[in-house]
C-alpha cells in the first residue's frame, strides 16, 4: 500500500483515493445508490482477483469515511478495508465465486446496479 501520508491533501478524504492507495489494478468499479449505497470493486493483483465490497452514506453518522476525524482514522478505515478483500488465486476462480454466489442474500444484491456489475465482471473474467 502507497503511505497514507501521500495519499490526500489537507483534510478531505475520499473513497476514490483510499481505494487507488491499495496499489491494485482496479478492473470494474460500480456505485448501487444515490446519497447512501454500497461501492462494489473487482481487483487485479498478478494473477490473483480480489472482490471488495462497502457501503456508504451522506453525512459523518453513516458515513465511516466521513466520520474520520484525524488520518490515524482514515488509516484504520483503509486497513479494514482491506483486510475485507475477497482474494481468488484466478481469473477462473474469481468467476466461479462471482458467478455461483448469493448475490440476493447480501444487502446490495437485490439491486439492478449489482446485477449488472455481476453481469460485467464475469464477462471480463472470461
Amino acid at each position: 500500500m502507497k503511505p497514507i501520508e501521500h495519499v490526500f491533501e489537507g483534510d478531505y478524504y475520499d473513497y476514490g483515493s483510499l481505494l487507488d492507495s491499495f496499489d491494485y489494478e482496479t478492473v470494474l468499479q460500480a456505485d448501487v445508490g444515490d446519497w447512501q449505497g454500497d461501492t462494489l470493486v473487482l481487483f487485479k493483483d498478478g494473477d490473483r482477483y480480489g472482490f471488495l465490497t462497502f457501503g456508504w452514506g451522506s453525512c459523518s453518522g453513516c458515513d465511516a469515511l466521513q466520520a474520520c476525524n484525524h488520518l490515524k482514522d482514515v488509516k484504520e478505515l483503509r486497513q479494514h478495508l482491506f483486510d475485507e478483500i475477497i482474494w481468488r488465486d484466478s481469473k477462473a476462480e474469481m468467476r466461479d465465486f462471482l458467478a455461483n454466489r448469493d448475490w440476493e442474500a447480501q444487502w446490495y444484491g437485490g439491486y439492478e446496479d449489482t446485477r449488472k456489475f455481476v453481469k460485467q465482471a464475469v464477462e471480463k473474467l472470461k
